[in-house]
């Protein structure tokens, strides 16, 4: 009975060992140089039309499946980034704002933080709630815009 039930065991453990694996999609690895913008990314989203945009120490860096555009902000640093529609928002050290983009397809920024007074840290999340608010959550303050400016 010991040995029946030893073989069993031997048979499960082979069987799972020859499977096949459940992630059957390529992985692209890009390295710094490929994508020319700082050693650190901070978050990563992605909009409705596929492309990617991380936040970089550099700035934005936008990903069209092909190749790699980096817009900077003031202060440089992006931590954090959220697409919403048509708008890319963004915050990094005492800044924070959105992209939009021109006539021609590249980004715009607009910041958002000028308008505010007496604060300084570093944007760590930006959330959305249902009445359409934007919530740039720093160290200490939590800025909210309602898409009116």
């Amino acid at each position: 009975m010991k040995y029946i039930f030893q073989l069993i065991i031997l048979f499960i453990l082979s069987i799972s060992c020859y499977s096949t694996p459940i992630w059957k999609r390529k992985i692209t690895n890009y390295e710094r140089v490929e994508y020319n913008a700082g050693p650190q990314n901070w978050m990563i989203d992605q909009a409705k039309n596929g492309w990617i945009y991380t936040a970089n120490n550099n700035g934005l860096l936008e990903f069209d499946g092909v190749s790699w555009s980096l817009y900077p902000i003031r202060n440089r640093i992006v931590r954090s980034l959220k697409v919403i529609e048509n708008k890319i928002y963004v915050g990094g050290s005492s800044e924070f704002g959105y992209f939009l983009t021109d006539k021609k397809g590249f980004l715009v920024y607009q910041s958002l933080s000028d308008k505010t007074t007496d604060w300084n840290g570093e944007v760590w999340n930006i959330l959305i709630d249902k009445k359409q608010n934007i919530y740039f959550v720093s160290d200490k303050h939590i800025h909210i815009y309602d898409g009116q400016a």
